[in-house]
């Protein structure tokens, strides 16, 4: 029989939450306070959304690195977008006479 070939380009699979209900972003906590990674997710909190299984941890790094990637983009872009803030003063309007702060007699 002949083999298949890898494909050329690396498919990112869509990823979900794990569905096991003990599993809080990938460690389950066990008796006496232990923390264990998740069996089902193999520790990432992650699975493939299509077979609902645990992504290859190569390939979870390249999506999650992907991903990275796409957040930086937007924050730059948020950032871009951001105006500045006024200089701040925490004292501001106070007079002089009460040392530059308010008071509440």
């Amino acid at each position: 029989m002949k083999e298949k070939s890898k494909p050329l380009a690396v498919v990112i699979p869509d990823l979900i939450r794990c569905d096991n209900p003990a599993c809080h972003g990938g460690v389950i906590s066990g008796l006496f306070g232990s923390k264990n990674p998740c069996y089902k997710c193999n520790g990432s909190g992650l699975l493939d959304k299509n077979t609902v299984e645990a992504v290859d941890p190569v390939l979870m790094v390249y999506a999650l690195t992907e991903q990275i990637k796409q957040l930086q983009i937007k924050i730059k872009a948020l950032e871009a977008n951001q105006k500045p803030l006024e200089e701040f003063h925490p004292h501001a309007g106070a007079s002089k006479a009460l040392g530059g702060r308010r008071t509440m007699d």
